[in-house]
């Protein structure tokens, strides 16, 4: 596939100015962020302070290490899936359950908007990172 060859090879990174890198990372991290607010609609019990805080940031957060991940370095790839895994299971007795029951979520209308803009946001930035290669290539 030539955008994993693309991206593995660490040219569309090197050729950017730190700048963009930067802008990336945060238009990385604002897209995921969202997935936080949608995360606690579809929590059982929505609209907790704490659990709005970590879902926001750490949907950012984890963004732009996957963001950062896949542009640099994808070998790593595995190792942060793993990461993501086990802080999920680690942090879950602090803050309670962030467990989100799907089928239950999209038997409502706002459930399936909310799966519907999950998806949408996922197939955007695919699609963006996708134009985004392209176009350095040009470079």
């Amino acid at each position: 596939m030539r955008l994993t060859y693309f991206a593995s090879s660490g040219r569309i990174w090197d050729r950017m100015a730190w700048e963009s890198r930067v802008q990336f990372l945060q238009a990385v991290f604002f897209t995921f962020s969202g997935v936080g607010f949608l995360l606690d609609l579809a929590n059982p019990r929505p609209g907790r302070i704490v659990h709005i805080v970590f879902l926001v940031f750490m949907g950012g957060a984890i963004g732009v290490a996957y963001g950062f991940c896949f542009m640099r370095a994808p070998k790593l790839l595995p190792l942060l899936v793993a990461v993501h895994v086990v802080l999920a299971l680690v942090l879950t007795p602090h803050l309670g359950s962030l467990a989100v029951d799907w089928a239950q979520v999209a038997s409502t209308a706002a459930g399936v908007d909310v799966i519907g803009c999950l998806f949408a946001i996922l197939l955007g930035l695919s699609m963006a990172v996708e134009k985004g290669a392209k176009r350095a290539a040009v470079w």
